[in-house]
């Protein structure tokens, strides 16, 4: 059941993304778009004790099927995104590692703030051992989250996201409230709001 679900999601993300090229004669760009972190807290959905806080950087490259310099605030953009996280426990104080790619999209309202949601999944690496049934080692991850980006400056943003993580092989599902900030490189068309 769980490799029928982790294959549903990798073939959304996939099908994402072609439909967007499919029968288009524009060039496929990508260009960097943003280099950040994001922080917070995520609670337990199952009673299990395992509520990790997150730190995590992030970095994002716009997809955009144009033959113009693409702004890097509208449409699909890929994003990596390793990260760390403490697991305060009643006993033990645990860590998990992970690298997760995710595919999204930015909502362009023409405003200070853009709404955006991205799909991802990755390895994770978890310490704590005694949870579930593949628990204290490799692990996969799939995501969902939702946000918006709202513009500081005019190559800086505050990043609010809410998302759903559920670890499928230690039967692990978490709820994070994450902030905060990235930098859009230098050389991105990032025009003035």
């Amino acid at each position: 059941m769980q490799s029928t679900k982790r294959f549903a999601f990798c073939l959304l993300a996939f099908s994402f993304v072609s439909a967007i090229c499919f029968g288009q004669s524009l060039k496929l760009q990508v260009k960097a778009a943003g280099i950040g972190f994001l922080s917070g807290y995520g609670i337990d959905l199952r009673n299990i004790a395992y509520a990790p806080m997150s730190l995590s950087a992030n970095f994002s490259w716009k997809l955009a099927l144009t033959s113009s310099q693409p702004d890097v605030r509208k449409g699909v953009f890929i994003q990596l995104e390793p990260a760390a996280g403490f697991v305060p426990r009643t006993n033990t104080k645990e860590w998990e590692y992970g690298l997760t790619p995710f595919v999204g999209f930015n909502f362009w309202t023409g405003a200070k703030f853009i709404p955006y949601l991205m799909i991802g999944s990755g390895p994770i690496y978890m310490t704590v051992k005694d949870i579930s049934r593949q628990s204290g080692a490799w692990a996969f991850a799939s995501a969902g989250a939702g946000g918006i980006k709202f513009y500081l400056a005019h190559k800086m943003y505050l990043n609010l996201q809410t998302r759903y993580r559920h670890i499928s092989n230690a039967g692990i599902d978490n709820f994070f409230a994450l902030i905060g900030l990235t930098w859009v490189p230098k050389g991105c068309d990032c025009p003035d709001f």
